[in-house]
Parts: structure tokens; C-alpha cells; sequence
């Protein structure tokens, strides 16, 4: 097994905790006070193709299995979505033309749905091996995540082939519970407990088997987008700066204020000392960061609203306009006035409240 990594932040796909949430509301569990236990809220898993720390998952998790009274929580999870609910690489998986390349697209793109876990496929003589391994520990809560992974793929390969499962074999990373002929009736796979990794072994002739969802041009386009998500991805990984911009993009400041150092870095679950240890590292900083997010804000404020410059600069947070009136101007020369009217994208339906004519 992998030596675990210890990086700051890993993530799962907004949907997965989108569809915990849903399974609470149906079973009449307070969903609200579950993810405000894990510090979410609806806001948070609601963000379009969003991806949330694993970490706010797990305690999630944790809270939900808590008041369910349900120790294989993940295995009805991961039973319950067909692969339109895993995105384009479940619509990609599904429209292979065999089952051997349903797998590799699993193992080389499996990561866009849960960063926080290792997907690779190894193929010898007899048979093939989808082995998933964690990158980073997860506590009590691993369980739960192999659990839907496990339920995931095996659902998936139900659907997907006109065979009968009963020659997979699956090695489970857990030990084996009292509960653990749940496990057993689910799947028609053969089951053992007790391993390193989740290990999913193949015969090699089952391997061959046609994919009866198996679609070319769905699958080209899918994989297309595959594609294109893994370099996004990379591209963010290099970067610890990009997650915390795009944090500070979201914040809606018309009913919240600028968040500071330290709920930034709670937010991923580091200490305040990591994540401008991070940020200094990519050559910028936390203050840079902000007033970036500030210089394109003020400037989105001015060219699509009527809002008065004090406004604008109360909810960029200057107390004092002159303040903010200044700072504008060593960005980009002009006053917020004069950017406004060159710029203008909105046609004023009142007279806009500038008072900065009076402002240095």
C-alpha cells in the first residue's frame, strides 16, 4: 500500500454530498443541522460542478450515520444513482465498447470525482486488477468512501455487461464486521475483507465482454471533457492559490463580508500559518489575493450597477471612501468615476448617488 500523503486539502464532487443530503431529507433527518455540523451549508454543496473538502464530508458522513443507525451507510449510497449521477467519466465508462476499457477509463479518470483516492488498472495473464488506494488517511470515515466506491462499480458493471458478476473477486480495506453478509447480499461479486487497498480482480475473458451501453460518440465527447476537467485539475493541484481565489470569488457581498485570514484557512482545514506558508511559496499572498479580488469586484460594481461609489466601497470593506476612491486610481489611474463612466455596461434607471467628486 501507498505511504499516505499529507497534503491540505482533498475533495469530493458537489454531487455525491448533494445526494447525502437528499437521502437525509428522505429519511426525515434534520439535513440543515447535519452539514452545519460539518461546517457546509446548502450554499456551499449547491455551487455547479463544485468540489468540497473531503475533510467537511467526513464529518458529514460521520453526523449522518450517527442519527441513521446505519454502519454500511456508504454501500446504500453508492447502489443508489445510475452513471449519469458520476458525471461525464461515468457516461464515458458506460459507453465503452468493452468492459476492459470501462475499467482503464475508471483508473485514469477516476480522480476527477474524488481526488482524495488513487485509481489504477494492472493487467498479467489470468486477470485484471482496478485497485483503488487512498492518497491521504481518512480516519473512521474511509469506510464509508470505499463502501460507495465499491457499491459505484459494481452497479456500474451490472449495467453495463450481460454477465453474471459472481467471478469478480473484491478485496475490501477493512475488516470484517458483524454486519458484514450486507455486504455479501448486495453483490453477487465475491467478497473478502481485511486488505490493503479496494481491489477489484477480473478474469481476463470477462475483460472481452461487450458493453451492451457501449456508444462511440458518447463516448468520444466524454471523454473529450474528460480530458479537458484533468488538465483543470492539474492546473489547480499546482496552485494553492487558485483555490483560495476562487473561494474569495464566491463570497456574495451584497450580504456577506470579505472573509478573513483565519476562516479562509479553517474553510480548508488548515492553520492560518500553513496557508500563508502555501501562498508564499507561489509567490504571492493572502493580501494579494484580496485586493485582486477587490480590483475586479470594484470594477464589476461600477460597470453593471448604479450602486454610489461609498457603496461600492463599504462592501469592499473601506470605511472610508476616500480610502477606497484612492486605491482605485493607483490601479488603474482613473477615479471609480471616470471607470465608470468609460466602462459603463448598465443604462442608469435612477440617478447614481456619486459623491466622490469631493473625494481626493
Amino acid at each position: 500500500m501507498a505511504a499516505l500523503q499529507e497534503l491540505e486539502m482533498y475533495s469530493v464532487h458537489s454531487s455525491y454530498v448533494r445526494r447525502m443530503y437528499s437521502q437525509l431529507l428522505v429519511r426525515n433527518v434534520d439535513a440543515i443541522k447535519v452539514l452545519a455540523a460539518s461546517g457546509l451549508t446548502l450554499e456551499h454543496i449547491n455551487i455547479a460542478d463544485g468540489m468540497i473538502d473531503i475533510k467537511r464530508y467526513g464529518k458529514m458522513i460521520n453526523e449522518a450515520k450517527r442519527l441513521l443507525f446505519c454502519p454500511w451507510l456508504g454501500l446504500e449510497l453508492g447502489q443508489d444513482g445510475d452513471a449519469a449521477a458520476h458525471g461525464v467519466v461515468g457516461n464515458a465508462a458506460t459507453a465503452c465498447d468493452n468492459l476492459r476499457r470501462a475499467v482503464q477509463v475508471i483508473a485514469t479518470y477516476g480522480h476527477l470525482r474524488a481526488d482524495a483516492f488513487t485509481f489504477a488498472f494492472v493487467e498479467n495473464e489470468t486477470e485484471g486488477n482496478l485497485i483503488i488506494s487512498q492518497r491521504v488517511s481518512l480516519g473512521g470515515e474511509s469506510q464509508f468512501f470505499f463502501e460507495a466506491i465499491f457499491a459505484t462499480l459494481v452497479r456500474g458493471f451490472q449495467s453495463v455487461i450481460s454477465a453474471n458478476l459472481n467471478n469478480i473477486v473484491v478485496d475490501l480495506p477493512f475488516p470484517e464486521k458483524v454486519w458484514s453478509d450486507v455486504y455479501r447480499k448486495f453483490s453477487p461479486c465475491q467478497v473478502r475483507f481485511g486488505y490493503d487497498d479496494l481491489v477489484i480482480h477480473f478474469p481476463s475473458d470477462m475483460l472481452d465482454q461487450a458493453c451492451i451501453t457501449s456508444d462511440s460518440v458518447i463516448m468520444t465527447l466524454s471523454l473529450h471533457e474528460c480530458d479537458r476537467l484533468n488538465q483543470n485539475v492539474k492546473s489547480r493541484k499546482q496552485a494553492f492559490a487558485f483555490r483560495v481565489a476562487d473561494l474569495l470569488k464566491r463570497v456574495d457581498l451584497t450580504t456577506d463580508r470579505m472573509p478573513e485570514l483565519g476562516h479562509v484557512a479553517g474553510y480548508f482545514c488548515v492553520s492560518s500559518r500553513t496557508l500563508m506558508r502555501k501562498l508564499k511559496e507561489e509567490g504571492t499572498s493572502f493580501k494579494d489575493l484580496i485586493d485582486a479580488n477587490h480590483k475586479e469586484l470594484a470594477c464589476w460594481y461600477l460597470r453593471n450597477t448604479n450602486d454610489a461609489i461609498e457603496v461600492i466601497a463599504m462592501r469592499l470593506g473601506y470605511k472610508d471612501p476616500t480610502n477606497f476612491s484612492r486605491t482605485f486610481r493607483r490601479w488603474y489611474t482613473d477615479t471609480p468615476s471616470e471607470y465608470r463612466r468609460r466602462n459603463r455596461s448598465v443604462t442608469p434607471n435612477h440617478a447614481v448617488a456619486d459623491t466622490e467628486s469631493h473625494l481626493i
